[in-house]
């Protein structure tokens, strides 16, 4: 998959926009070669203003920038019009803008402005947000972000268990720890460096936390990123698809995938997957948002919307639970 050119102009325009949002500037496009940032496609060389850049794109740069007042961007062609796909450009996008209004690398991995590609994100982190305003103040109209209670949740992406054993709720960009409605999430990237910024589901195996979205997984040990990661779904868990709604670790043995009606269930230890079926087979209808599994209780639970299904590992039945969540 590569960028078509029809999108190139809205992609670029959205992450200029996601800066926009978090501090006091205004882009606008202009074809005056005097303009305060430069946006150039081309090769290993390429023009620069008007002249050759000075700096060569290589083979393993997607682009290079330039800060105030050069203020420029030069892109691959190579790369974005090749193998690369348009979440690849958009945060490239984004980290480049970073460089041309002045920010440097960050040893962060959960910045964008992180040397390498490491996670995907849809608006500036907030690590970032708060360098920029540093440089340029903040957007006057800028509302605070609204952050839901755990017990206003309408759904959860994921539940899973550490490997301490602790149980952790995902919704959108923020993992609850607690069930108590006064205690604040945390942002994915504050538990998991270099994480995206918004799961399909996530699930945890032995020391190690997997992390899914799209046809990509993330893997942790502790907030350490796992050279190698992010990689498609297909090389960690040959068999299971991408696009998944829960995910959940059985005993030792099975992890089950669950995506719209179906489930495939992976042999860990023969990395494969032997079997797939239905979601009805565990006495559930439809599609789930969440599963976790409840070691001590050897049950399943299946969450969907404001509904817990339960499913007994031992008698094989299920039972719909409408009872709120603990602490709520």
């Amino acid at each position: 998959m590569n960028v078509a050119s029809s999108s190139v102009r809205q992609l670029l325009q959205n992450a200029f926009n996601q800066w926009s949002a978090v501090t006091n500037l205004d882009f606008i496009e202009s074809e005056n070669h005097d303009a305060d940032i430069e946006i150039i496609f081309g090769g290993r060389v390429h023009p620069h203003r008007w002249e050759s850049c000075a700096t060569e794109l290589g083979s393993g740069i997607l682009a290079h920038a330039f800060f105030p007042t050069t203020g420029a961007i030069h892109f691959n062609t190579q790369f974005f019009f090749g193998s690369r796909n348009e979440d690849d450009f958009f945060n490239t996008a984004m980290h480049e803008i970073g460089h041309a209004l002045g920010l440097d690398h960050s040893v962060n991995p959960a910045s964008i402005m992180y040397p390498t590609l490491v996670a995907r994100y849809s608006e500036i982190p907030q690590i970032d947000a708060e360098k920029i305003q540093l440089k340029y103040g903040k957007r006057d109209h800028r509302s605070t972000t609204f952050i839901p209670k755990f017990c206003n949740l309408d759904k959860y992406d994921a539940v899973l268990y550490d490997n301490s054993g602790k149980l952790s709720f995902i919704s959108g960009k923020y993992l609850y720890s607690s069930m108590t409605s006064d205690k604040p999430p945390i942002s994915l990237g504050e538990q998991w460096p270099g994480a995206p910024d918004r799961l399909d589901t996530a699930v945890t195996i032995g020391s190690h936390t997997y992390l899914f979205r799209d046809d990509q997984v993330w893997a942790f040990v502790a907030d350490k990123l796992e050279l190698g990661y992010p990689r498609p779904i297909r090389r960690t868990f040959p068999g299971l698809p991408r696009h998944l709604d829960a995910i959940v670790h059985f005993g030792s043995k099975y992890l089950f995938g669950f995506k719209n009606e179906h489930f495939w269930r992976y042999n860990v230890a023969q990395k494969m997957v032997d079997h797939s079926g239905e979601v009805r087979d565990f006495g559930v209808s439809g599609q789930i948002d969440a599963s976790v599994y409840d070691e001590q209780r050897n049950e399943i639970i299946f969450f969907k919307k404001d509904l817990k299904y339960v499913y007994n590992c031992d008698t094989l039945k299920t039972t719909a639970d409408y009872s709120r969540m603990d602490g709520c």
